[in-house]
């Protein structure tokens, strides 16, 4: 019986240390994914922070170029202003 026991612990030893390797491989790989995920998070995060500053100065401009149109002026007034003779076949030129 003794000797069956034995034997057993010998045959379980070899898959043991093989699952116990694994488990260190899984871990490693489980760690490199949490640093990926931190690192596109810490960047989708500061790309977000952009885009909403961007996005909330360009709704603080639209009443600034709608008070410029209104009052018919604007960046370049009549730079960008196409003159009555450059009107050909509804084209400005």
């Amino acid at each position: 019986m003794a000797m069956n026991v034995q034997a057993t612990i010998e045959a379980l030893r070899a898959p043991l240390t093989e699952v116990t390797t694994e488990v260190i491989s899984l871990r490693a790989a489980a760690n490199a994914s949490a640093t990926a995920v931190a690192n596109l998070t810490a960047t989708c995060n500061t790309a977000w922070d952009g885009l909403s500053a961007r996005a909330d100065q360009i709704e603080s401009d639209i009443p600034d170029v709608q008070g410029q149109i209104r009052r018919g002026g604007g960046p370049g007034d009549d730079a960008h202003a196409p003159s009555a003779s450059g009107i050909s076949r509804g084209r400005a030129t």
